[in-house]
């Protein structure tokens, strides 16, 4: 592989992670029927706004592979420098990436809107903290 090749590889991927920002809808965990159609809406979009840039035809199952491999390698560097100590230095595309792939919430683990707790005083607030702490009661995460 020559250096121009991997160049244009990362040329690439910073346009493909400026075009995900635009459609970040893309990224949404979501399968409800509305935000699915909007996904794919999206997906189309976003493959012409990228074939436009690019100048080569890419399809929408291209796209979603290279989302996928992006986020494998993004994921794995830190880990290769774990036991090293060493500082991990990230390319443009990948921190912009990053930051984009940190800023959805894990639509499983979230916070109901509204809810409080009911019946419990500061003083049992506290006596259920310290239980938590010392592990005798165990909570599981509420799923939305």
């Amino acid at each position: 592989m020559d250096e121009s090749s991997v160049t244009s590889g990362c040329d690439n991927r910073a346009i493909f992670v400026a075009l995900l920002k635009e459609f970040s809808v893309v990224l949404n965990k979501s399968m409800l029927p509305k935000v699915a159609s909007a996904k794919e809406k999206a997906w189309r979009c976003l493959a012409d706004q990228f074939s436009k840039n690019v100048g080569k035809q890419t399809s929408v199952g291209q796209l979603k592979k290279l989302l996928n491999n992006m986020k494998t390698a993004v994921k794995k560097k830190p880990d290769v420098n774990a036991t090293g100590n060493k500082p991990i230095t990230l390319l443009s595309w990948e921190a912009d990436f990053l930051k984009i792939c940190d800023s959805n919430e894990n639509p499983v683990y979230c916070k109901i809107p509204g809810a409080s707790c009911v019946g419990l005083g500061a003083s049992s607030t506290s006596e259920l903290n310290e239980e938590m702490r010392i592990g005798k009661t165990k909570m599981t995460p509420l799923t939305c």
